[in-house]
């Protein structure tokens, strides 16, 4: 069941710890009672792809030895393929076309551990070319800044801002109707406050796939 604006609300000030949803910094924060969504702002940090000598980017193969030169997708090797920025909270970051970006928002957000959410991006933003949030599912119990992915499909720069309103979330509940607050109260709770403000990047393959395509034998040569 998707959220409404009041119920929105409500989990914002509810009393109950596994039940509440943060959204900070509030500052003049405002949902309508028939709205199904919140709407989240650019915050200052961004990271950009960069032209390398790797021939292609291989999720199969690990960022050690000979598996790096191939330019693997491995946190540790990507990390060398992005260049980080961070923009004034008063300055300009341009998104030209064909260009692909990460972004972090400016809100930081915590779910309880009986709601998920998805992140979309706003109309008015794709009607330019700019795709907004392009596989960003949030987990139950998800503490932290969202990370965006941003993509310029048209024949413009775009000219973004921090403080921007670039996507919108929908929150959506998990758990059964019938389970009672004494069940949720047995889950386990986060206690994760604090996060990073910059865009975050996560290993494309886990070793668990390497060992299902190294049993299928795929690509053998590339997984280790």
């Amino acid at each position: 069941m998707v959220l409404t604006g009041r119920q929105i609300l409500t989990r914002l000030s509810s009393e109950t710890p596994w039940r509440r949803l943060y959204l900070l910094p509030m500052g003049k924060l405002t949902i309508e009672n028939d709205a199904a969504s919140v709407d989240v702002h650019l915050g200052q940090h961004f990271m950009v792809p960069v032209q390398s000598s790797a021939g292609y980017l291989d999720p199969s193969a690990k960022a050690d030895g000979a598996m790096a030169s191939r330019g693997a997708v491995d946190p540790a090797m990507w990390k060398h393929h992005l260049r980080e920025t961070m923009v004034p909270i008063d300055g300009e970051f341009f998104l030209h076309p064909g260009q692909f970006a990460l972004a972090a928002v400016y809100e930081y957000m915590k779910l309880p551990i009986d709601l998920c959410a998805d992140v979309v991006g706003r109309s008015s933003w794709a009607r330019v070319g700019l795709i907004v949030a392009m596989a960003t599912f949030v987990h139950p119990g998800y503490a932290g800044c969202l990370t965006l992915e941003l993509q310029n499909l048209g024949q413009m720069p775009i000219c973004l801002k921090p403080g921007l309103r670039v996507a919108q979330v929908v929150f959506r509940e998990t758990t059964d109707s019938i389970e009672e607050d004494h069940e949720l109260e047995k889950r386990p709770w986060p206690d994760q406050l604090a996060c990073s403000y910059a865009p975050e990047y996560w290993e494309i393959m886990k070793k668990k796939d390497r060992d299902l395509l190294r049993d299928l034998g795929i690509g053998a040569r590339g997984v280790q």
